[in-house]
């Protein structure tokens, strides 16, 4: 789901396959693939790790997607 943040909109998933997905079960909505986690640890993806894990995710996402002007 982290597609859904990316700042080019082309890229960004449409809304029939987010249907599609969100109408999958539980477990596999609860589940990150490895290129969306990649450098942050396996504690990342767990629900309630650590606040410094989820920062780490944050600033990841942010040099992944984020360009300087």
């Amino acid at each position: 789901m982290v597609q859904c943040w990316h700042p080019d909109k082309s890229c960004r998933p449409s809304f029939p396959s987010l249907s599609c997905h969100l109408g999958l079960p539980v477990s596999q909505l609860l589940h990150w693939s490895t290129e969306e986690v990649t450098g942050v640890g396996p504690q990342a993806i767990m629900l309630g790790a650590p606040l410094k894990t989820a920062h780490k995710l944050h600033m990841t996402l942010q040099n992944t997607y984020c360009t300087q002007p």
